[in-house]
């Protein structure tokens, strides 16, 4: 399921996960130089 999408704006971009029930998520970063995908733990 996808919660939020959203394109970056620059090399420093803050996402506000205050919102989102704990849990695990992952995201999933696509850019030039490759596809990053990390693991983020909200508790």
């Amino acid at each position: 399921m996808v919660v939020a999408t959203g394109t970056l704006s620059s090399n420093h971009t803050a996402v506000n996960i205050a919102t989102l029930p704990a849990g695990i998520y992952y995201v999933s970063l696509k850019g030039k130089g490759g596809n990053v995908v990390k693991m983020v733990v909200k508790e």
